[in-house]
């Protein structure tokens, strides 16, 4: 069983991610709304894959995945954005994420992106 952490301050965005990855049976998720919160959790849980959203108060999406590689370089990393200049994309890869995921998403992209990263 894989396990997924979800970060976005939005609830509406954090519920319809929920939904999505409710459609694979082969995970568990948990969706935290505080970036700040997020890097204390994943010392107390297990996780394998995190999605985070770009824009959140007090750590940015790129901020909290450039703190996530300090400690563990191979943990598969989307980002959820809204934005897409290529700057963020440069962002992103600087920051090691592994996956920049553009709002609006389609289910099975979405559904492909994660399977493509945590089931064999």
């Amino acid at each position: 069983m894989s396990r997924i952490l979800i970060v976005d301050d939005q609830q509406e965005i954090r519920e319809m991610l929920l939904e999505i990855l409710s459609y694979i049976e082969e995970i568990e998720t948990k969706a935290i709304s505080d970036p700040m919160q997020a890097l204390p959790a994943m010392k107390q849980e297990s996780f394998d894959l995190v999605i985070t959203d770009l824009n959140m108060p007090r750590m940015t999406g790129i901020e909290l995945s450039k703190e996530i590689r300090k400690t563990d370089k191979k943990m598969p990393i989307f980002l959820f954005t809204g934005d897409t200049t290529s700057q963020t994309k440069e962002m992103a890869e600087q920051a090691g994420i592994d996956e920049v995921i553009h709002k609006p998403v389609k289910i099975d992209q979405m559904i492909s992106l994660i399977k493509r990263y945590l089931i064999a």
